[in-house]
């Protein structure tokens, strides 16, 4: 089940963050609450570090850049949605995500200005 979980390191970030999402909404259970278990502890430690730090924070992954995370984190929100909305992990989650990153609908509306999207994915 990890290993379905896994990505493959000889894509650039945009590729394996994109393969993950689309991976997620059809994974087998298992494997979603895997994902899920470990993105609500990663976003839970941006919720207590970012405050902290401040935009600096950003510069701690390999993106350096909120709007790269937002997108990624809001694309896992987006693929567990159908199947954990309701379960409180998934809640919590999901709380986190828009508090730090704000709503899908802002995201929809950064993706839709694709200059804008190749610009926040520059690696």
């Amino acid at each position: 089940m990890v290993r379905q979980e896994s990505e493959d390191k000889s894509k650039t970030w945009v590729e394996r963050k994109s393969t993950t999402i689309r991976h997620l909404k059809t994974a087998p259970r298992a494997v979603q609450m895997i994902a899920l278990a470990d993105k609500l502890s990663n976003i839970r430690d941006i919720d207590r570090e970012y405050p902290k730090v401040g935009e600096e924070f950003w510069n701690r992954f390999r993106m350096k850049s909120k709007a790269a995370m937002g997108w990624y984190y809001i694309g896992v929100k987006d693929a567990l949605q159908e199947d954990f909305a309701g379960i409180p992990a998934y809640e919590e989650y999901k709380m986190l995500v828009e508090k730090i990153f704000g709503s899908t609908s802002d995201w929809q509306r950064r993706e839709q200005n694709e200059e804008d999207k190749d610009h926040m994915f520059c690696e």
